[in-house]
């Protein structure tokens, strides 16, 4: 009996050894099963991370900004305007900010920043015009007497140069303007008229026709200044521009940049502007931010785009009898001086721009730079040098600083 028991137990050890083995097997297979479910291979990690990586680059990716900015620290277009009671003035303002002085009567506004380039560039322009305009007629080409016998000449000449250039617009023919031009530039505040010079250039909406009428009597041309790139809701006319025609600001309070490829809508608008400078008996007009091209207007403007509206521009004005400057822009001199009759750039010296402008010296027609940060001693030499008529006013433009180079 106890060897048949001894025996019995034994077989009975031999299935509950064999049953653990196949438990322990089991536990394994289904242990290995479960980490192959879970685990993400290399190949799957660098695939997710290439796709994020991707996806980050194109949300991030945005448009440059364009060549020059219009907002602070950079070249400006124009300064600030009293926007209270009286006509308010008009300033030529700088990358910083300006107060606009009050032109014919009380209120002020800050100037904001300009155009690009970070400094203090000034000038502002009203746009409109007519139909499409036609980009025949050469600056100028029209010949005209008024004018011819002004000017002092270089840098040896004196300051009352111009004094026998006639009364301009009053013959009726375009004035050709020499290129040994004296000038003075105010466009906020009582005009000053005592400057023995034989242009002056002034705001066109802030003056009168007897304003106009007592320079001419003095034999003084006169530049109607117009501003043809932005709006400005101070104008009188500014309610007829319509808002898709108007961008984004240029850095000045209540002015913004205009769509200048939208010709039907500008040019009638233009052209009443033009109209009125006529009317008022100006001589000349200086059509200012005409280089919206290069800023951030809000539109896609092109530089053969903007050489249609400025060419449209000079060939209007041509069309009224009366001479018309480039304003800046000077890359395009060479498409644009055949159009124009003379320049007007700010800052040539202080960004190494002067020479832009050797088309119009060749051709013989005046280049007037306004220098704002430059001391004479800094320029003149330089523009007396190459022919241009220098001279240091302030960014205000409103008669407080004129040191002429000639």
């Amino acid at each position: 009996m106890l060897a048949s028991s001894r025996r019995t137990a034994k077989h009975a050890v031999i299935p509950m050894v064999l049953l653990a083995a196949f438990a322990v097997l089991c536990l394994c297979v289904g242990i290995a099963s479960a980490r192959t479910r879970h685990e993400v291979s290399p190949r799957v990690v660098a695939q997710h991370s290439q796709v994020a990586t991707t996806s980050t680059t194109k949300k991030t990716d945005s448009k440059k900004s364009s060549k020059k900015s219009s907002t602070g620290g950079s070249k400006g277009s124009k300064g600030g305007k009293g926007t209270t009671s009286g006509s308010g003035g008009k300033t030529e303002g700088s990358g910083g900010s300006t107060t606009g002085g009050a032109g014919g009567g009380s209120g002020s506004t800050t100037g904001g920043a300009g155009g690009s380039e970070g400094s203090t560039e000034g000038g502002s322009t009203e746009s409109g015009s007519t139909e499409s305009g036609s980009t025949e007629g050469s600056g100028g080409s029209t010949g005209g007497s008024g004018g011819k016998t002004e000017g002092s000449g270089g840098s040896g000449g004196s300051t009352g140069g111009g004094s026998t250039g006639g009364t301009g617009g009053s013959t009726g023919t375009t004035w050709v303007m020499p290129q040994h031009l004296t000038w003075y530039w105010q466009i906020q505040g009582t005009v000053n008229n005592n400057e023995p010079v034989a242009a002056y250039d002034i705001d066109g909406f802030e003056n009168t026709a007897s304003e106009v009428a007592a320079l001419h009597a003095q034999g003084k041309h006169v530049i109607c200044y117009m501003d043809v790139g932005t709006s400005e809701n101070y104008r009188p006319d500014y309610s007829e521009f319509p808002a898709s025609v108007m961008g984004d600001s240029n850095g000045w309070p209540g002015e913004k940049w205009l769509d200048i490829r939208q010709l039907s809508v500008l040019e009638p608008i233009m052209t009443a502007r033009f109209e009125m400078c006529k009317e008022k008996g100006f001589d000349a007009v200086e059509p200012d931010n005409m280089d919206g091209y290069e800023n951030k207007t809000g539109f896609p403007i092109t530089a053969a785009e903007q050489l249609t509206y400025d060419e449209w521009v000079a060939t209007e004005v041509h069309s009224l009898g009366m001479a018309v400057l480039q304003k800046n822009d000077g890359e395009q001199t060479a498409q644009l001086e055949p159009y124009f009759d003379g320049a007007l750039d700010e800052q040539c010296n202080q960004y190494s721009e002067c020479s832009n402008f050797d088309a119009y010296l060749k051709a013989g027609k005046p280049v007037l730079n306004a220098e704002y940060d430059l001391a004479t001693s800094q320029f003149c030499s330089a523009d007396n040098s190459a022919g241009i008529m220098g001279a240091r006013y302030d960014l205000e433009l409103d008669g407080k600083t004129f040191e002429p180079c000639w």
